[in-house]
């Protein structure tokens, strides 16, 4: 059940158990079921107000992506679960943040933690090193963080190098991923790039088979 769903069912549940408390008061003219129907209405109207906050909440986060979203409206009510599915990764870069520190500066996030030293820069370009030692760190992303497609990405473009032919699951794995962040709106440059390299591999190979 979605979270709008739920929200419907709030006043619906809140009435129903309102007026139980209340026949429960009528009926009942002793003491211990009075107060038995007066926690029924005060449970009843603490759950209305917690889950109409959280689910409100939820509302806001949900229009927000919309609002960013550069699908057409139909798009998006089609493909919501994927949209919220992969809106923390839109804004994160290959660096495993929303956010590039210098290096050795502290942080709390262990996805940007286990990328530092597996990059460089080159004429302003990010780049995956590749190797045992990174691509171990990639594969394991790839189970932690199984939505990050940068991972993805770094080891399509290392095993490509090296003519293995697994490559092409770690691009399609990336494109699926790609495919989405790339329509939600304030999503990093560099997942245009990514997605742009990994369809040039595909297009590469493609003409080569053809020949």
């Amino acid at each position: 059940m979605s979270y709008f769903d739920k929200i419907m069912l709030i006043p619906i549940i809140v009435f129903i158990v309102t007026v139980l408390g209340a026949i429960i008061s009528i009926l009942k003219q002793n003491k211990l079921w009075k107060w038995l129907s007066f926690i029924l209405i005060i449970s009843a109207t603490i759950f209305g107000l917690t889950e109409s906050y959280f689910g409100n909440e939820e509302m806001n986060k949900t229009k927000l992506l919309l609002n960013q979203s550069e699908m057409s409206l139909e798009d998006i009510k089609s493909n919501l679960f994927f949209i919220q599915k992969y809106s923390h990764v839109a804004y994160y870069g290959p660096y495993g943040g929303e956010n590039l520190f210098g290096q050795g500066l502290g942080t709390d996030n262990k996805l940007y933690n286990m990328l530092e030293r597996t990059y460089y820069f080159r004429d302003g370009k990010f780049y995956y090193f590749c190797g045992e030692k990174f691509e171990k760190i990639y594969k394991q992303i790839t189970v932690e963080y199984p939505d990050f497609p940068f991972s993805y990405c770094a080891l399509a473009d290392c095993k490509k190098q090296r003519g293995e032919s697994d490559w092409v699951d770690y691009a399609d794995k990336g494109l699926e991923i790609f495919k989405w962040t790339t329509k939600i709106g304030g999503h990093k440059n560099e997942h245009d790039e990514c997605m742009k390299n990994l369809l040039d591999f595909k297009n590469e190979v493609a003409v080569i088979d053809k020949m």
